[in-house]
């Protein structure tokens, strides 16, 4: 059985090493709480790959490929290997660009790495998943994104890396409440 619990001096140490400006017990907002990590993939003809989710959360919704972090796991090795896992494909340098502490109903609750990489254009396999699709840069927010998602592109892609607290009431009823540059 995998162990999704929050390892508090895991993530510690992951953001002492990437000197970020946060500490672990502010970002911890419940007990509920997983770590997972995504990663927006860009190709070489400024497409993304991004998943059409079977399962909760925003199941029928695109959403970049990524999981949970086991117990024991490294934050980036595991980024590495959901990628892997969803899509076939090796990512090599991934980019810290976002940490989310998000709470809510099920499936919302999440201390979130979000990670952006460069991959090569290659054919898609079937993912357990959802359905993998390439999505250009400039239509990501004309898709059927997440609503959180489509919220955060902005910040995902702009040259400051942040910390972004989320609250949810259900999938598409969330509040932002905290916005804080990581460095």
């Amino acid at each position: 059985m995998k162990d999704y619990r929050l390892n508090y001096q895991k993530i510690d140490n992951y953001l002492k090493a990437k000197d970020v400006n946060l500490f672990t017990e502010h970002i911890i907002k419940n007990k509920k709480q997983k770590l997972a990590v995504i990663c927006y993939a860009e190709n070489e003809f400024e497409e993304y790959l991004l998943l059409e989710r079977f399962k909760e959360p925003f199941s029928g919704k695109l959403a970049a490929p990524g999981g949970k972090t086991n117990y024991e796991e490294d934050i980036e090795e595991s980024m590495k290997r959901e990628f892997l896992e969803e899509t076939g494909i090796i990512l090599k340098d991934i980019n810290l660009e976002v940490i989310t502490s998000e709470d809510g109903p099920d499936y919302y609750n999440w201390i979130l790495f979000i990670y952006t990489a460069k991959i090569k254009k290659q054919p898609l396999i079937d993912s357990d998943e959802g359905i993998l699709k390439w999505v250009k840069k400039e239509s990501l927010n004309k898709n059927n994104i997440a609503s959180i998602d489509s919220e955060l592109l902005n910040h995902i892609f702009d040259d400051v890396k942040k910390y972004v607290d989320i609250s949810y009431e259900n999938s598409e009823k969330f509040v932002i409440n905290k916005i804080k540059e990581l460095y």
